[in-house]
């Protein structure tokens, strides 16, 4: 390695952190091509899995990275959990066009059961926001039947599927999916997106007159609710809201549900519902 340093072929990573092993890198792309050009398929293979073990163990390396030299690696089952992770991670930046690909990527793994199904949620959930209402649903259609009732992803791609039975009027799977939502428990986590999903399934029922059904979702929306913070009900009082402006004479309450509704969901940073 010192040789190499003194060739200026290699140096030292500086990454700030005093206590870490010490680290190398290549100087010069062309350098770190060239050597790697050295390596047979088979060494490649090898030389992929080990760096993603090692960076895996090291920590703080981004499961993007990690996913391609578990692909590179032909670790094939690891490379589609990362890919999803990836994808994810790159939602939560709102960096769609990564989010996607990654998911893409994982869906190429040949991910099954809860993967395949967040994978397809993920690509929903980036179709959605890029107003492509007919891929969402498409989307979040398989994801909802890839994944266990309750959880946070199944939530999400709910909440899109109810969007669509407005926006597209796509009625077709409207009571299964209803049936579904009501009879589900949400897991601890996935309750701000069961709300958001119940508020959106909320606007459908009560414009289309169906006072028992909304009673039903109401119940059932407040049921969830039970025990959160203020700051998470903004999706309760829109709920409520929606219900109240189609099927109820009383408009001050309406008001005074939107009022709040308004309120939490600014607080929250979830400006997308209002």
């Amino acid at each position: 390695l010192a040789l190499l340093v003194r060739g200026e072929l290699i140096e030292r990573q500086r990454d700030g952190d005093e206590t870490s092993d010490e680290r190398f890198k290549f100087r010069h792309a062309l350098a770190r091509e060239a050597a790697y050009g050295l390596l047979t398929a088979d060494n490649k293979v090898v030389a992929h899995r080990l760096a993603c073990a090692y960076l895996e163990q090291l920590g703080g390396v981004g499961p993007a990275v990690l996913a391609e030299h578990a692909q590179k690696g032909q670790v094939v089952e690891l490379a589609g959990r990362l890919h999803v992770e990836a994808a994810r991670q790159s939602l939560a930046n709102f960096d769609l066009d990564a989010a996607f690909a990654q998911a893409e990527r994982a869906l190429a793994c040949d991910v099954q059961g809860a993967l395949f199904g967040e994978a397809r949620a993920i690509q929903a959930s980036v179709a959605y926001f890029r107003l492509e209402q007919l891929s969402a649903y498409m989307h979040a259609m398989a994801a909802v039947d890839a994944l266990p009732p309750g959880c946070l992803w199944w939530a999400r791609a709910l909440g899109i599927c109810f969007s669509a039975f407005l926006v597209l009027r796509r009625h077709a799977h409207a009571a299964r999916l209803a049936h579904a939502f009501l009879a589900a428990e949400p897991l601890p986590e996935a309750r701000g997106a069961y709300l958001a999903a119940g508020s959106m399934l909320s606007t459908f029922f009560a414009a289309r007159g169906l006072r028992r059904a909304s009673r039903q979702l109401v119940d059932k929306i407040e049921s969830a609710a039970a025990g959160l913070e203020d700051c998470e009900l903004g999706h309760l009082h829109l709920t409520l809201a929606w219900r109240g402006h189609y099927l109820e004479p009383d408009h001050e309450a309406v008001l005074r549900s939107s009022e709040r509704a308004v309120e939490l969901l600014r607080a929250a940073g979830d400006e997308t519902a209002l």
